[in-house]
């Protein structure tokens, strides 16, 4: 509240960063250091839920929307509120999902197994590395994504912050956030309380190092059918955040 700020921190869109910078402003505020080293998933958790204890004229402080609090050349009104949204080209945002929750070393695909437990009839491929293919996974969004039937970390952007009901002021693609973040929180007067971002080195991910090659390689596992059914699963965030894919060429664009 004290600095207007309100994000929709969708999954797999580097959120971790953005967890990071709110908790590292809340030590400073308290006059207190705040090493990475402190910092926990717990934090995260904290984060999401002070939406919730706010009061009907604080959320509605946080939703107002100020001539000029979207201009990108000049300095934000002082009764600005600062509305952002988190986003990923949604086959990055997916295939980089598929790869943490269902390696076969992660832990968390017991966890989605258990609470969706027709994940199992979908099951098909023998995949030494992860216990469900990515084929057989993208089968299951397509027929359960839209009726919420999946965890939250694959639920179209556009289902979990609503754009067209919340009026945020400015939208941050992970693929360019490095240029994007630290212009937005210089908006905010922010420069000294940027945590870092924790993410991978290019490489370090499924889709990190060259992202039209890496997607590509992940869709072509998939029918013809199938990725038209992926995109329309996902047609909202592709068209509401300025992404494309060709189905012909199988090369995603709209980073910038």
């Amino acid at each position: 509240m004290p600095h207007k700020l309100m994000i929709c921190a969708v999954p797999k869109t580097g959120t971790t960063t953005w967890h990071r910078t709110l908790w590292t402003m809340r030590r400073k505020r308290e006059g207190l250091d705040a090493p990475q080293s402190l910092y926990n998933h717990k934090i995260s958790v904290f984060n999401q839920a002070m939406v919730m204890k706010l009061n009907s004229r604080e959320g509605g402080i946080l939703m107002r929307h100020t001539t000029g609090d979207d201009n990108f050349y000049t300095d934000p009104p002082a009764d600005a509120s600062f509305r952002i949204l988190l986003t990923r080209h949604p086959f990055a945002r997916l295939i980089s999902g598929w790869n943490q929750k269902f390696m076969v070393k992660s832990n968390y695909w017991a966890y989605l197994f258990k609470t969706f437990k027709r994940l199992l009839d979908y099951k098909r491929d023998v995949d030494t590395d992860y216990v469900m293919s990515f084929r057989d996974f993208s089968r299951y969004i397509i027929d359960n994504a839209l009726s919420g039937q999946i965890d939250f970390h694959f639920i179209p952007a556009t289902m979990l912050c609503k754009p067209c009901y919340y009026d945020f002021t400015y939208i941050v693609k992970a693929e360019s956030v490095a240029i994007d973040e630290p212009w937005f929180l210089n908006r905010l007067n922010l420069t000294d309380v940027y945590a870092g971002r924790k993410g991978v080195p290019p490489g370090g991910s499924v889709v990190n190092g060259d992202l039209v090659e890496n997607i590509k390689k992940y869709m072509k596992t998939l029918s013809p059918k199938l990725i038209k059914a992926l995109y329309w699963t996902y047609k909202d965030d592709f068209e509401y955040f300025g992404y494309t894919f060709n189905f012909d060429t199988l090369e995603a664009g709209g980073f910038e």
